[in-house]
């Protein structure tokens, strides 16, 4: 299972033979999750190279870019996003009508979708993202992920387990921990300070300093 797992997260790179298409086919994309692509995932078996490969790897319709420009635009939960990967070479474009485009590169031509497939939501990228924390933060909300910590900056960490929420941030300021029960609590965070917050109610393990109750 391990060396599955390394296989799926190299996929973009690296051959995946049937017996990895079929699991991601069958287990990973399964009613009720969602999933990511980027880029070629699935490009190559091993034995031969085609866009047909992330097709049938994905579920969506994609080709060979025109584009040469490494740039696509969209939006995402109500966010614009630009995403720049200088150096790459290949990019893909959708070319599906069940899908909803959410990026498109300069040429007009779609860049990223959604599409649900058998009762899974799928993104799927023709441009391996390279994008800021606004993104990512974008692609999480439309997700419906569920996330502990608002205000994050560029050089903010957040680590949750153990019935903690850890803040690590290098640059400081205002943050929202949001507990899995109590109300969201605004904390104010010094430059290069780390502290500990209750998973259940978001109260500061390490005491009440520079919090109060967002109203």
């Amino acid at each position: 299972m391990l060396e599955r797992r390394q296989r799926l997260r190299q996929s973009d790179a690296a051959p995946m033979d049937e017996e990895t298409r079929r699991y991601v086919q069958c287990q990973v994309m399964s009613a009720g999750r969602i999933v990511v692509f980027m880029s070629g995932a699935g490009y190559t078996d091993g034995q031969k190279n085609s866009v047909s490969l992330i097709s049938d790897l994905v579920g969506i319709h994609v080709e060979k870019a025109s584009v040469t420009e490494p740039a696509a635009t969209g939006t995402l939960n109500g966010r614009t996003f630009t995403i720049q990967n200088e150096g790459v070479k290949s990019l893909f474009k959708v070319v599906d009508p069940e899908a909803r485009t959410i990026a498109t590169y300069n040429s007009g031509e779609c860049a990223a979708v959604i599409k649900t497939i058998k009762g899974c939501r799928v993104y799927y990228f023709g441009i391996p993202v390279n994008a800021g924390l606004g993104f990512w933060g974008a692609l999480l909300e439309d997700a419906g992920v569920r996330t502990y910590v608002g205000g994050l900056r560029e050089r903010d960490y957040v680590a949750v387990g153990g019935g903690i929420i850890g803040l690590y941030s290098v640059d400081g300021g205002e943050k929202t921990i949001k507990p899995l029960k109590g109300a969201p609590r605004k904390v104010m965070m010094r430059p290069f300070a780390t502290r500990y917050f209750d998973l259940d109610n978001g109260m500061d393990r390490m005491g009440e300093e520079g919090m109060h109750n967002v109203r």
